[in-house]
This record gives structure tokens, C-alpha cells and sequence, in this order.
């Protein structure tokens, strides 16, 4: 994770987008969670209403006032959280790509001699794209994950506190097995598609240019193929990537019902020491929408392989150090000017020329 330190500091100049962004996710969450808890309760309690001689007492307008409210609240949230994280997170691309350009001019030609062009703009292209990584699916869901599981355990500890540390706890544990579980599956393959697409571009920049030249030496069929070949595993990895993000998604909705077994199984003697009543279907409807709390982290944590890929690829050219380093402010001093070159050769590192 060390790797990603040199990026993380370019968060401070967007803190305030970045943070405004987590703050309409968590307020999204929430009026969904909200939204499906509230209206399975309202339906449950409306049809016992309506068996007994509470219909004629019972608030109809009061809950459904509730569940129109949360879902504007999500529409508005869901679209405002959008514009306002990407906003975000195009800024802090640009801002990271002009970063990268600086510390690569210093270096031209003579540290970055050995590195073919398609792979310095593949690093300037792909690498950089991938940090979007960093905010999108790694730091905001797991902060709005934290503070969603707390938000969500102490509203229904004001019904039942025994049930709500139960749910609670089932949602903590999955917050911290789930990211380390896909991580580990997903860190061979992240790696292996970061350098397969660098050598695709490659490749592909290699004939793009050449064109004419393996045309006429019989070699550009060859240099095709090879295309061909980096493609196919390429695709390959994507779809490693692929079944990862549908297993991830059948695990979760497998251990979904297994929480909501659990659940009705504690509160089927009532809640909050009440006879069964609708307060069941609360906690039923409430554990079915919390698992919306973890599918952003379901398969996010598979792409940070990838991320810390890419990330060593860029510290490569922005940790290096150049040749000639030249001072911030010159220092001038009146003396002779005069310069004199005897028996002087230079070549770059590695290189031919003189």
C-alpha cells in the first residue's frame, strides 16, 4: 500500500469535492436502506391494520409521506453523488497527469533511454486512469460501509438492541473478510492484465509505425500475430475479472439469506420484547437492504492488484531522479565567463552515441 503514498497527497487539494461526494453517497445509502426497511413495514403493518379495528386509528398518510420522501431522496442523491465524486475524480486525474508530465520531462532522453514510447504513454493513459481506483472503489465505499453499519445498528437498537448488535456484527465481519478475500483472488490476475495491456499497446504501436518496413521484410504478419496474442490474454484477464465480479455477487446475495434466516429465526419470539408483530418485517426488510451496504465493496477489492500495478509502473518514472538537477533559484556570480571543452566525450547511459 506504500505504493499509492505519492497520490494520496494530491487528495488534500480535493478534499472538499471528494468529501462532499461520500457525504450524498452515505445520505443515498441511507434513503435506500430507508426506502425498502420502511415500506416492508408499512405494508405489513397496514394488512394487520386492516384485520383488526386499528384500520379505522391507524396513520396511513404519515409512512407513505415517509417512503415518497426516501425515494426522491435516492434519485436526487444517487444523481448529485454522481456528479459531484466524477467531478472529482477528473480534476484529481488531471491534476495527477500534469504531476507525472513534470517529472518526466526532467527525464528526457537520458533516464527514460530504455523505455519504449507506447509504454511511456501507456503509463501516462492506462496507469493514471487506473488510480480513479483508489477513491471510487476503495476509500468511499469502505468509509460509507463504517459509518453505514453504525448508522444502520443504531436505529434498530431503539426497537431491539439484541437483534441490531447481531446484524451489526454479521455486516461488520463481512466488511472485513470480503475485501481481503477478493483481493487475494484478484491480485495475480490485476498484475498480469496491467502489463498484458502495456504490451498490447506495445505491440500495437510497434506495427502501427513499422508498417511499412515489415511489409516489405516479410515480417508483419508476425508482428500481427503478436497483436493477436497479447489481445487474447488480455481478454482472458478481463474475463477472470468478470467471474470474480459475478461470484462476489452470488456469495453475497447467498450469505443475504442466510443472515435473513438467522434474523427471523432470534426475532420470530417478537420484538423488543413485544409479541410478533410488523416490527418483524422491519429487521427482515432492513437485513435484506443492508447487504446494499456491502455490494460496493463485493467486488471492488479485486481491481487493487491492478491499482498497485499501476501504481509502481508511474512511482518508476516519478521517484526516479534526474541527471541534471537544476537549482530552484540560480545563483549568479561574477566571474569570467570563459569556457573551454579538451578531450571531452559524452554518451548517454547504455547508449552508442557520443
Amino acid at each position: 500500500m506504500r505504493d499509492l503514498l505519492p497520490y494520496l497527497k494530491l487528495y488534500k487539494k480535493h478534499w472538499f469535492g471528494l468529501s462532499l461526494g461520500m457525504l450524498l453517497a452515505f445520505l443515498t445509502l441511507a434513503a435506500s436502506v430507508g426506502l425498502l426497511t420502511l415500506s416492508g413495514w408499512f405494508i405489513s403493518a397496514a394488512a394487520v391494520a386492516g384485520l383488526t379495528v386499528a384500520r379505522e386509528t391507524f396513520n396511513y398518510m404519515l409512512p407513505g409521506a415517509g417512503v415518497r420522501g426516501a425515494a426522491m431522496a435516492r434519485t436526487a442523491g444517487r444523481w448529485g453523488e454522481r456528479v459531484v465524486s466524477h467531478n472529482a475524480t477528473f480534476k484529481l486525474l488531471t491534476d495527477l497527469r500534469i504531476f507525472f508530465f513534470k517529472k518526466l520531462a526532467p527525464l528526457i532522453p537520458g533516464r527514460v533511454s530504455t523505455m519504449r514510447d507506447a509504454d511511456l504513454l501507456n503509463r501516462l493513459v492506462a496507469d493514471v486512469d487506473a488510480m480513479d481506483h483508489v477513491y471510487l472503489r476503495l476509500i468511499s465505499p469502505v468509509i460509507i460501509g463504517i459509518f453505514g453499519i453504525l448508522s444502520l445498528t443504531a436505529v434498530l437498537a431503539f426497537f431491539d438492541w439484541h437483534l441490531a448488535l447481531l446484524l451489526g456484527s454479521i455486516l461488520t465481519i463481512m466488511l472485513l473478510v470480503w475485501p481481503v478475500l477478493f483481493y487475494k483472488l484478484g491480485k495475480n490476475n490485476g498484475e498480469h492484465l496491467t502489463q498484458n495491456k502495456a504490451q498490447l499497446r506495445v505491440a500495437t504501436l510497434d506495427w502501427l509505425q513499422g508498417y511499412s518496413e515489415l511489409s516489405i521484410f516479410g515480417a508483419e504478419e508476425r508482428y500481427r500475430n503478436l497483436i493477436l496474442e497479447k489481445q487474447k490474454q488480455l481478454l482472458s484477464n478481463q474475463f477472470v475479472n468478470a467471474n470474480l465480479t459475478g461470484m462476489a455477487s452470488g456469495l453475497l446475495m447467498l450469505v443475504n439469506g442466510l443472515t435473513l434466516v438467522v434474523m427471523l429465526w432470534f426475532a420470530a419470539d417478537g420484538v423488543g420484547g413485544r409479541a410478533p408483530d410488523p416490527w418483524i418485517a422491519l429487521f427482515a426488510f432492513a437485513t435484506m437492504a443492508s447487504f446494499e451496504i456491502l455490494m460496493p465493496i463485493a467486488g471492488a477489492f479485486q481491481y487493487l492488484g491492478q491499482t498497485l500495478t499501476s501504481a509502481r509502473r508511474l512511482n518508476e518514472v516519478i521517484l526516479a531522479e534526474p541527471d541534471v538537477v537544476f537549482p530552484e533559484q540560480s545563483k549568479r556570480e561574477e566571474k569570467p565567463l570563459d569556457i573551454e571543452f579538451i578531450n571531452i566525450d559524452f554518451a548517454y547511459p547504455d547508449g552508442q552515441q557520443k
